[in-house]
């Protein structure tokens, strides 16, 4: 088991002790938001790292696999919080995965450095330049996320999308999901059809 899947399993048991705390966070956006992006990360993230197989050894193929397992995991996680990030707000973002490429790793660096900051709390001057280092950090992130919000067509809004689209999507992302671990003819047979009902009634409904 790799360190990301370990940190993916370690975030899923944690959000079940949360609910054993407060089962109400269930029912908010932001905990369904996150619990079905950490899903979708344990579903797809493998199967897409498979489409486009990387060679593991040689630092030549470091970068590439790298910017390829950003990619697998920000794909993973966009798709599984798909359905519910449609049913509640309407909109998608275009440009997720230049922000997975971009954003992700400036977060790494910046829980380094706040760990930096805590670390050096006892030495004022360390712990101010490592302060400073944060604060640009931070000033780094909240540019480049504006200026991925700038680019042409960043988000699609007003996608229509009410609790049955939803769950179709859902089911279809399940389906499709399960198919790309154990390949049956069945599942690729059953996307599709639950593939035609979402267009189906995305049709009805508009009409």
């Amino acid at each position: 088991m790799d360190i990301l899947h370990r940190t993916v399993v370690n975030l899923i048991n944690s959000r079940q002790l949360l609910l054993l705390v407060r089962p109400g966070l269930l029912f908010e956006q932001g905990f369904q938001l996150s619990y079905s992006a950490v899903l979708g990360i344990m579903a797809l993230r493998v199967p897409l790292e498979r489409l486009l197989p990387i060679p593991t050894r040689g630092h030549a193929w470091w970068l590439p696999r790298k910017v390829w397992e950003y990619v697998c995991l920000s794909t993973a996680a966009q798709l599984g919080s798909l359905p519910l990030l449609l049913y509640y707000f309407h909109q998608f973002p275009t440009w997720f995965l230049v922000a997975s490429v971009t954003v992700v790793p400036f977060a790494a660096l910046l829980l380094g450095t706040v760990i930096a900051v805590v670390l050096t709390g006892g030495w004022p001057a360390l712990c101010g330049a490592a302060t400073a280092l944060l604060r640009l950090e931070l000033e780094g992130i909240d540019a480049l996320t504006r200026w991925i919000g700038t680019l042409p067509c960043a988000t699609l809004d007003t996608l229509y999308c009410d609790l049955p689209l939803a769950l179709l999507l859902a089911a279809t992302l399940a389906v499709g999901a399960y198919g790309l671990h154990t390949p049956r003819r069945w599942t690729l047979a059953a996307v599709l059809a639950l593939l035609l009902a979402v267009a189906g009634y995305s049709t009805a409904v508009d009409l």
